[in-house]
């Protein structure tokens, strides 16, 4: 079985100058979804809808910054 291997980009990040970084052993919660998109074809609509509900919610405590990739083939979405 090969291997499920995607080329990813950025899409966005909230906020924009986010500092975050990952390190073991300072407990932080990092949460990673994986969207899988039935037609590919369909990703910019996802995207957009992601974008909107990104902002809106952006600047709350309980998200304090998100990095939301895209893969190039259109496949996938990760947050």
């Amino acid at each position: 079985m090969a291997p499920d291997s995607h080329l990813y980009e950025i899409f966005m990040s909230e906020p924009a100058d986010s500092k975050m970084q990952i390190k073991a052993g300072i407990g932080q919660f990092i949460n990673f979804g994986i969207f899988k998109l039935k037609n590919p074809d369909d990703q910019p609509q996802f995207l957009e809808a992601t974008a909107e509900a990104i902002r809106q919610i952006s600047g709350l405590p309980a998200m304090p910054t998100t990095h939301f990739h895209r893969s190039l083939d259109g496949a996938r979405a990760i947050n």
